[in-house]
């Protein structure tokens, strides 16, 4: 039971980091025009 459950837990664990980093590349993809208004605004 105990290796099941710490499976799961690293399944999770997994997806987390996956999603995360599709996210963050699509994010960065999306806002990266308006991400560099914003700084050229800033400075």
């Amino acid at each position: 039971m105990k290796q099941l459950t710490a499976l799961a837990l690293l399944i999770v664990l997994a997806t987390l980091l996956l999603g995360g980093a599709a996210l963050a590349w699509w994010g960065w993809h999306s806002l990266d025009s308006s991400l560099l208004l914003f700084g050229s605004r800033l400075c």
